[in-house]
C-alpha cells in the first residue's frame, strides 16, 4: 500500500515501534467511526451539564478514533508504544498544512489543563490552543 504524503514519517514511525502494519480492515474502521461518532454525541451531552473536562475527553477521544479508523484502512496502526502521538504524527505528516498536530505542546498543555487542572501551571483555568 502507497503511503503517500507523508511515506518517510510512517516508515520512521514504523521503525520506532510506534506504528505497526496491518491487513487494512473495513470493518473495524468502522467500529471505531462508530465508537467515535456515539463519543461525539455524548460529549454534546456534557456541555449541557457544564462538564468542560468530560466533553473535551470525549470530543479528543472521538478525533483520535476517527484518526485511527483511517490508519486501519490504510493497514496501520499506533502501537501502545507509539499512542495517540503517533496517530497525530502520520496525520500531521499527510497533511498539506501539518495539522492536527502542528503544535502539540500547546495542545497537549491544554489538555492536561482541562483533564488535570490542579496538576497544571497556574491552576485550572484552561486556555484553548491559540489563546492566552
Amino acid at each position: 500500500m502507497s503511503w503517500s504524503p507523508g511515506r518517510q514519517d510512517i516508515q520512521r514511525l514504523i521503525a520506532a515501534g510506534e506504528i505497526g502494519v496491518v491487513t487494512p480492515d473495513p470493518v473495524v474502521a468502522a467500529r471505531l467511526l462508530d465508537d467515535a461518532d456515539r463519543q461525539l454525541w455524548s460529549a454534546a451531552a456534557a456541555v449541557g451539564f457544564r462538564d468542560l473536562s468530560g466533553d473535551y475527553q470525549l470530543a479528543y477521544d472521538s478525533l483520535r478514533k476517527s484518526a485511527a479508523a483511517l490508519l486501519a484502512l490504510q493497514g496501520l496502526r499506533a502501537t501502545s508504544r507509539g499512542g495517540h502521538v503517533a496517530i497525530k504524527e502520520v496525520l500531521k505528516g499527510r497533511s498539506s498544512s501539518g495539522a492536527p498536530g502542528a503544535n502539540r505542546t500547546r495542545d497537549t498543555r491544554f489538555r492536561r489543563a482541562v483533564l488535570y487542572p490542579l496538576s497544571y501551571e497556574g491552576g485550572g483555568r484552561a486556555q484553548p490552543p491559540g489563546q492566552g
